[in-house]
């Protein structure tokens, strides 16, 4: 229960710093930029929403993406809420396979990724569990068992490649 609680409330992994995340962090507002532009054109062509409405879905959308070399769990903390509420509004207006610009999908797994890289294994289980419930939301039922699918392989790659060598928590522990 203890990782639930962290999943919702707890402290982001300590930072790793130097020049590799000064540079993880320019790419991370370069993609939440297109990131914005992408999720507020879609929702003014498929949610039937006024353009502010649609423009602050996008930024909503965009935003956590800027965050994700730093602060990775706050970020699915915001992606996630601005993804079912954009999610339903599409869904509510215009049926569509896609409740989100295929690329905020991409965003969603890359947070994921990470948060399933730096976090303890049962945190980042929250994290694939709430993907797999926003899958099961926002698709039509034939797509939600080959997401699920591709959303677990990237966890489990994540996991893979962490290795207890290179677990945040193991250099916390060296310094």
């Amino acid at each position: 229960m203890t990782s639930l609680v962290r999943f919702l409330i707890g402290a982001d992994p300590p930072r790793i710093g130097g020049r590799r995340e000064r540079v993880a962090m320019v790419l991370a507002v370069v993609a939440a930029a297109y990131l914005a532009y992408a999720g507020t054109t879609y929702l003014d062509l498929k949610s039937g929403l006024p353009w502010p409405l649609c423009a602050l879905g996008g930024l909503a959308l965009g935003a956590p993406m800027a965050l994700i070399a730093t602060r990775p769990l706050l970020a699915w903390r915001l992606i996630w809420p601005a993804s079912v509420i954009t999610g339903v509004a599409v869904q509510a207006h215009h049926r569509t396979p896609f409740s989100w610009h295929p690329a905020i999908l991409a965003a969603q797994v890359a947070i994921l990724f990470v948060v399933a890289r730096r976090l303890p294994y049962a945190v980042s289980l929250w994290a694939w569990a709430s993907m797999a419930g926003l899958v099961c939301l926002s698709f039509f039922p034939a797509d939600r068992l080959p997401l699920i699918e591709l959303i677990t392989l990237i966890t489990a790659m994540a996991w893979g490649l962490r290795g207890p060598h290179r677990s945040t928590e193991s250099r916390v522990a060296r310094r």
